[in-house]
């Protein structure tokens, strides 16, 4: 396109260029038609294909969002008019909202405060679960994509790489769609983006808000944010006061332990209102093992028995203190008869809590299953566990596992992790002493 005075598809007049991404030019145009303002967005063509695979991808993309955007009508999301070609160029013609996004506005404003994050917040997440109770899962939610005008009021915007019941995918040849530092860690690492994949990359951006840098970090590496995203903890907030709890919720790693995205909607809003909010605890999932099927024996002597599950446990002592250092913040079992051995590390500590990582190793065979014991310090407690079940809190803590995560050959281990609330001014994440951490193996 030309630029500003162009007319497209005999009735948009372009007035000024408003916004510039990787899909694309939005422009600020005038509807001769229906004399009112409205944005164009200006879809950019593959510049890695020929000229009519790109305008027809394109094209695809266009008529895909506007197919969606249609599908999904509500007052916090933007609403796509209409999907036009001009000059061999597809364009989205949006409703024109006076605004910035949430990315401009952290970068001119700095970290905004918990109860503003929290209620602009809570608008996208009414939206983004309607489109989710419809079947839609966005897979860009990102600050950029969020638009909030002068007045708070805020909408989700780009549809254009989302996903819905019946609708085909726009992206192909093995490449991730979104924004690499608010993937959820299943799509980072190369899995299917879900609902509860939208409730992580609404936690990144939120905490990207209240905090002035998002969870993972921004690095340039693509692949080795992606690579930190899909295998690492985030660091906790520091700054985000009563959305703490819920931004960790949002940002757990096994996507069946987060929120939905109804209930991060009623937690987000009880916080702007200056409520108490209620964060869910990740789901209980129930420990159950399998015995391995055993092929008859062709004798008269054969039968069909039960196969024995023995559990052993093997004691572990936990040595000095853990400082802040994490090269000294662990301490290994020692080996034993008993079919594991665990390993835990302090990873990250901050006044309040600290965070930790087990690691389960089978001794001489595979294990198709594990518990973890071990006491928790007085006023310890745990706030948090990923890739295993918390079985019980208190003053013992029992995590087991009978997920992907269970079973575990030799020469392999499992890990799963824990963040733990600790009085402020303790001197080390968990006490000195004959703190006996044990490993049950199935």
């Amino acid at each position: 396109m030309s630029g500003e005075g162009e007319l497209v598809a005999g009735r948009y007049r372009l007035c000024s260029r408003i916004g510039q991404g990787a899909m694309g030019i939005v422009w600020r145009a005038f509807d001769e038609v229906l004399d009112r303002q409205v944005a164009l967005k200006e879809l950019r063509l593959d510049p890695g294909g020929d000229d009519t695979a790109a305008q027809e991808a394109a094209l695809a993309r266009a008529m895909r969002e506007g197919r969606v955007a249609a599908r999904l009508r509500h007052p916090h999301a933007v609403t796509v008019h209409d999907v036009v070609t001009h000059e061999q160029t597809p364009c989205l013609i949006m409703e024109f909202l006076p605004s910035r996004s949430l990315s401009t506005w952290t970068t001119e404003r700095g970290p905004l405060p918990a109860g503003q994050v929290a209620a602009i917040g809570a608008q996208v997440a009414s939206a983004l679960a309607a489109a989710h109770d419809d079947g839609i899962v966005h897979r860009d939610v990102k600050p950029g994509n969020i638009l909030v005008t002068d007045d708070g009021i805020a909408k989700i915007a780009d549809f254009g790489i989302s996903r819905a019941d019946g609708e085909g995918t726009v992206t192909g040849r093995g490449v991730i769609a979104g924004t690499p530092a608010y993937l959820s860690p299943e799509v980072a690492d190369g899995g299917q983006a879900e609902p509860s994949s939208d409730v992580f990359s609404l936690g990144a951006t939120l905490y990207l808000a209240v905090e002035g840098v998002p969870p993972f970090g921004d690095a340039a590496n693509t692949i080795a944010l992606l690579v930190r995203i899909a295998h690492s903890e985030p660091d906790p907030p520091r700054r985000a006061g009563p959305l703490t709890d819920l931004l960790l919720a949002m940002l757990r790693r096994d996507p069946r332990d987060r929120p939905t995205m109804r209930q991060v909607h009623d937690a987000l809003a009880a916080v702007a209102e200056g409520r108490a909010a209620t964060v869910p605890g990740p789901r209980r999932r129930t420990l159950l093992l399998t015995a391995p099927v055993r092929r008859r024996v062709p004798t008269r002597a054969a039968a069909t028995g039960a196969v024995a599950v023995v559990l052993v446990a093997v004691g572990m002592v936990i040595g000095a203190a853990l400082n802040t250092n994490r090269s000294q913040g662990s301490a290994v079992a020692a080996p034993a008869a008993s079919g594991c051995a665990a390993q835990l590390t302090v990873t990250n500590r901050w006044p309040g809590g600290y965070q930790g990582e087990v690691r389960i190793t089978p001794d001489e065979t595979a294990i198709v299953g594990w518990e973890v014991t071990w006491p928790l310090p007085a006023e310890h407690e745990l706030s948090d566990v990923w890739n295993g079940t918390p079985a019980s809190h208190g003053d013992t803590v029992r995590v087991g596992d009978a997920g992907w995560n269970a079973a575990v050959e030799r020469g392999a281990t499992a890990t799963f992790g824990f963040v733990a609330r600790a009085p402020e001014g303790t001197t080390s994440p968990v006490a000195p002493g004959d703190q006996v951490l044990t490993c049950v193996a199935n």
